[in-house]
């Protein structure tokens, strides 16, 4: 059964049955990543980094430690994990498993993986990582006319896909295309980094160099209204941002590039973004970007109990 109309489809609907398992779990190991950041932060701010009120000690603010420092760290590790999937699928020459993404190199051009037995075609493997790894590939995977090389999907999996989605973010319950993450990505670290530089600067500076107590003090409350300052600031920006993309997706309805937002009108139903290269399939895109604009549903459990009648 497809999706309802307010579900999103997968970008690489229909195939997305060729998504490797790899990818569907580094996104669930990344949207932990924050919360793990936040339950190792928190100790850190009775260990001498955070303010103590009752002591009249200087340190990081507890937003710096409970909220910022996780953020860059999440990013950073994010990244990172990333990095180390696509580089190990290049030095595979893209020819691994999409279930347990155990190399295929070497071996016959179809057949079954020695390590979980599920049958695999070299050539729609190979398309299917090149394209998790955002390669440019064609839209339409090679073998597509021969439905027995099309993997099937159950409903356990499909809601697998749905929950693992590359472009849901499961704290705010959002879907978010990589165009639109890239645009807010720049602003987000230089307003991070401009939190932590600042932070970060007056503890050192009231805890290695001796001066008047106004710098010292970390609640003084000159301190405390340039901090929430320039958190005020940086939410603000990011909020317009996220009104200007609103607005492109309602005036296009959809028609945009999931990875960089170039307006697709025009175009084949099936066919590669002429500016950065993606493929895209304008159902799947237009259902993404119809979800990002309009306002999530109230509960995750709701959407896995949609999916499943």
């Amino acid at each position: 059964m497809p999706p309802q109309d307010d579900k999103p489809l997968h970008p690489w609907h229909p195939y997305e049955a060729l998504y490797p398992a790899k990818m569907t779990r580094l996104a669930r190991v990344v949207s932990a990543l924050p919360i793990v950041a936040v339950v190792i932060s928190v100790p850190l701010i009775f260990l001498g980094l955070g303010y103590s009120p009752m002591e009249g000690q200087a340190g990081l603010h507890p937003l710096t430690v409970t909220m910022l420092i996780p953020i860059a760290v999440a990013i950073i590790v994010a990244w990172i994990c990333f990095r180390l999937v696509v580089r190990r699928a290049q030095r595979n020459d893209y020819e691994q498993c999409l279930k347990c993404s155990h190399p295929l190199t070497g071996l016959a051009a179809d057949g079954e993986c020695p390590r979980c037995r599920k049958p695999y075609t070299l050539e729609l493997n190979r398309w299917a990582w090149k394209r998790a790894c955002r390669h440019s590939v064609t839209p339409v995977p090679p073998l597509s006319d021969d439905p027995e090389r099309q993997p099937r999907l159950t409903m356990d999996e499909k809601f697998s896909l749905l929950s693992g989605h590359p472009d849901y973010f499961a704290y705010t319950r959002r879907y978010y295309p990589m165009a639109f993450r890239r645009s807010i990505m720049t602003g987000l670290l230089a307003s991070i980094a401009a939190l932590l530089v600042y932070d970060i600067g007056l503890l050192v500076i009231s805890r290695f160099i001796s001066l008047p107590d106004v710098v010292g003090d970390r609640w003084h409350e000159m301190d405390m209204w340039a901090y929430l300052l320039l958190l005020a600031v940086t939410m603000f920006v990011l909020w317009r941002i996220l009104a200007r993309w609103k607005k492109r997706v309602s005036d296009l309805d959809g028609n945009m590039c999931l990875g960089c937002g170039y307006s697709l009108e025009g175009l084949p139903d099936m066919d590669q973004c002429p500016e950065c290269g993606t493929a895209f399939s304008r159902e799947a895109t237009q259902s993404i970007w119809k979800r990002f604009r309009q306002p999530r549903t109230w509960s995750f459990a709701q959407d896995n109990k949609n999916w499943r009648q």
